[in-house]
């Protein structure tokens, strides 16, 4: 019997807040245990301040903080245009890449290539590699809402 924590194979760590910044200082937090950032609408932070990561130190502290303060203070988030950026329904690449694969068994190949090449790209994988990142992530939803659209037509 072993005393050392076994997280996962081949990772010591579990990681409490995995996020990535790009070119344009934009953050996107990747994947997070702690529930304050796991909200869709500050998933996608421009230039985020030291104030936006206040939450998430607190909820290092324990959980009775979380309790007691289980979103952010309005102070706490930065307020550029976030709430205008629509919600979209996956959370991560997987999420996405499963989505696009659904609709595009309900267009079929032509429709789905034709709606890719009107966005600007080859493969939904050509979002993940776009700058800056929010543009990306727009383009991306627009894109998924006009092969729902699409796909609505042809049942209609």
């Amino acid at each position: 019997m072993g005393l050392e924590p076994v997280q996962r194979q081949g990772l010591e760590y579990e990681f409490d807040l995995v996020c990535s910044m790009d070119d344009e200082n934009n953050l996107v937090i990747d994947k997070t245990r702690c529930s304050v950032y796991s909200q869709e609408k500050i998933r996608l932070v421009p230039k985020p301040n030291a104030a936006y990561f206040q939450p998430f130190i607190q909820w290092l502290d324990g959980p009775a903080v979380e309790k007691e303060n289980p979103a952010p203070a309005p102070a706490a988030t930065p307020k550029p245009a976030q709430s205008a950026l629509p919600v979209k329904p996956w959370s991560n690449a997987g999420q996405m890449r499963r989505l696009f694969a659904q609709v595009r068994e309900q267009i079929g190949e032509v429709a789905y290539l034709g709606a890719l090449h009107a966005c600007g790209v080859r493969s939904v994988d050509d979002f993940f590699t776009m700058r800056p990142v929010l543009e990306a992530a727009e383009k991306a939803l627009a894109c998924y809402q006009s092969m729902l659209e699409i796909a609505r037509e042809e049942v209609a």
